[in-house]
């Protein structure tokens, strides 16, 4: 059970560097389905975006550790990234609208 732990704090860091990549992507396109002509600001775009990411590695780093100390939550913590992550998606989606243009 020591394994999902593991897991977690492995995946918990992937997702980390992937989050502060868009986070610090400046006014690049690096979001899928965004389209440059659409966005007013990209590089705020990707800076609200790359924050709302950092939910996910916080939530596998912190049930990965504590899985070390109870096997219980990191098979818990697997439930809950999956949970938290479309969760996040969702959260994505529907606050990228306040950056696209008017027309």
């Amino acid at each position: 059970m020591a394994v999902l732990s593991i897991v977690l704090i492995v995946l918990g860091t992937l997702l980390a560097a992937v989050a502060l990549g868009v986070r610090f992507a400046g006014g690049s396109s690096i979001l899928t389905g965004v389209r440059p002509g659409d966005v007013t600001d990209m590089a705020a775009l990707n800076r609200w975006a790359g924050n709302r990411l950092l939910v996910l590695p916080a939530t596998s780093l912190a049930f990965g550790v504590a899985g070390l100390l109870d096997p219980v939550y990191g098979l818990l913590g697997c439930g809950v990234l999956v949970i938290v992550g479309f969760a996040t998606i969702t959260w994505l989606m529907l606050g990228t609208e306040r950056f696209r243009v008017d027309r």
